[in-house]
């Protein structure tokens, strides 16, 4: 990722002196396209090598407090038009995962539930432990529910594949960087969706 990036800046740089002599503006047109689809895809190739390369810092994280100290910037990314709800129920309950990344995963489910909300609405981050439906053993699971435009099936299932997303100029990393903190974590990723009917993401860590 990063021998490509370094690569892509040499082509911006390329097609950035091209179009200071570019001899018509139909063709600057389209020097100044390139140039913003590489520029896209050096944000990208940053963003790859940053999922790629952090190790996780494994330790125990009481996953309520967690939250409920993240509420502030929370609330900030839905925007004035949305309100954040918690319903912090997992009980004092502690995960071994890597808390910069769990709050990171939060930020990136709450940034889509905004996406989803562009006229406003509430955002629910719910926590519990118990066991998951379809599978054994004993997880705090957390769930953020918006009341968005929701996904079709097709979407729900490749939700969490990196580089897939439903905006054109999305990146397709928020959802796969949850879903690799789950499986780094021992844990799980479950999506449930439908057009008009919101989304809710769940979140399994192992309970300690």
């Amino acid at each position: 990722a990063h021998d490509f990036n370094n690569v892509l800046a040499v082509a911006l740089t390329g097609i950035e002196s091209a179009a200071s002599v570019a001899p018509d503006a139909r063709a600057a047109r389209f020097l100044t396209a390139a140039a913003n689809s590489i520029g896209t895809g050096r944000r990208l190739t940053q963003r790859m090598s940053s999922l790629a390369f952090v190790a996780l810092d494994l330790v125990p994280v009481q996953v309520d407090a967690l939250i409920a100290g993240l509420r502030e910037p929370l609330s900030a990314q839905l925007g004035r038009t949305s309100e954040l709800v918690l319903d912090l129920g997992a009980d004092r309950a502690e995960v071994e995962t890597d808390a910069r990344a769990l709050g990171v995963a939060l930020r990136h489910l709450v940034a889509n539930a905004a996406d989803a909300m562009p006229g406003g609405g509430t955002c629910t981050i719910a926590t519990r432990r118990g066991g998951a439906a379809s599978r054994a053993g004993d997880y705090v699971v957390v769930s953020v529910t918006d009341g968005g435009s929701g996904m079709d099936e097709d979407a729900r299932l490749h939700a969490c594949d990196l580089f897939f997303s439903t905006r054109a100029d999305g990146l397709g990393l928020g959802l796969a960087q949850v879903k690799d903190l789950a499986r780094r974590s021992g844990g799980f990723v479950e999506i449930d969706s439908a057009p008009r009917r919101g989304t809710t993401v769940r979140l399994g860590l192992p309970a300690r």
